[in-house]
């Protein structure tokens, strides 16, 4: 006579409908994950229910139901299940997850901020964010910022409003000019947001600057600030870590001097005039172009690279 086992015939069930499930999902095209997700308690309704029915069934006057060790390892591994999902559920993982799963990169350009500069701001001050920055020349009177990257989500349009948070804010204090930036969230564990995002600067002329970026007790990122030489047209302050890079063509005239940690950390195509500091035992290191006009000051814990670039030959190469 057949043996009856606990949890053989709630398995079968189960696994036809799953296939149904994932079956339907490729034809539709549609996710089946929220389904699986949303009604795994079924999994511990269809075993009481094969209980159930075989008792109320059953012919005999005191049924007895066998458990054996394959019948065993069923209704433990429904029990591990049915307690791992209660718990995900709980704690709000499971709609994270499924956003993770479901999710892509896109590529998003944010909003373009567009800050009118007064004639009385003598300095702009920069608080950086955590991503990659590059400054370049603009106009008159005007700071404008765009950036662009990949951002992880579950759709174009939520890509675009979690780009949206990184907004720029801008204060004048007197003849200071303060800029800050709000941090795009980042993508990271099943957390949704920026994988790759840059940012671009376009500097108005004949104002100090000033570089910080802001730091936090539990980031480990340096991310890289790029400088052209069109966008000083006055005396630079960077004060930052991570790798910083200045392009200079043919035209420039300014000095740069950066402090790091020791020679190795000032490259490029430049001849570097370099010292040691006896007391703090860092690398000063001095380059300059034309006669140095303005001054591009650097403190950084990464490398400085110096990359100079002649137009001339820039332009026969193109041509």
């Amino acid at each position: 006579m057949r043996q009856w086992r606990v949890g053989s015939m709630s398995m079968g069930v189960l696994l036809i409908s799953f296939g149904i499930l994932l079956l339907a999902a490729l034809i539709q095209q549609t996710p089946v994950i929220n389904l699986i997700l949303d009604w795994w308690p079924v999994v511990l309704i269809i075993l009481g229910l094969e209980v159930v029915v075989y008792l109320f069934l059953s012919k005999e006057e005191h049924p007895k139901i066998k458990y054996d060790l394959l019948s065993m390892f069923l209704i433990f591994v429904t029990g591990i299940f049915s307690l791992g999902m209660y718990t995900v559920s709980s704690i709000g993982l499971i709609p994270r997850v499924t956003a993770a799963i479901a999710s892509q990169e896109y590529t998003v350009v944010a909003p373009e901020s567009k800050i009118r500069v007064s004639s009385s701001v003598e300095k702009i001050e920069f608080i950086l964010p955590n991503a990659p920055i590059n400054f370049k020349k603009g106009e008159e009177g005007q700071l404008v910022i765009f950036a662009r990257g990949q951002v992880t989500a579950e759709s174009m349009e939520r890509a675009e409003e979690l780009a949206v948070q990184g907004k720029v804010t801008a204060d004048q204090v007197g003849e200071v000019l303060y800029v800050q930036f709000s941090d795009v969230p980042q993508a990271k564990s099943f957390n949704l947001g920026a994988a790759d995002f840059t940012y671009t600067v376009f500097l108005p002329e004949d104002k100090l600057v000033e570089i910080k970026r802001q730091y936090f007790y539990n980031s480990y990122h340096y991310y890289p600030v790029e400088i052209d030489s069109d966008a000083v047209s006055n005396h630079f302050m960077v004060d930052v870590s991570g790798s910083v890079r200045l392009r200079v063509n043919s035209q420039a005239d300014l000095a740069v001097t950066a402090v790091v940690i020791g020679p190795n950390s000032l490259r490029g195509n430049v001849d570097w005039s370099m010292e040691t500091q006896s007391e703090t035992h860092e690398t000063v290191g001095n380059v300059s172009f034309g006669s140095g006009l303005h001054r591009v000051n650097i403190v950084n814990q990464g490398d400085v690279e110096v990359i100079f670039f002649d137009y001339v030959q820039v332009e026969e190469t193109f041509f």
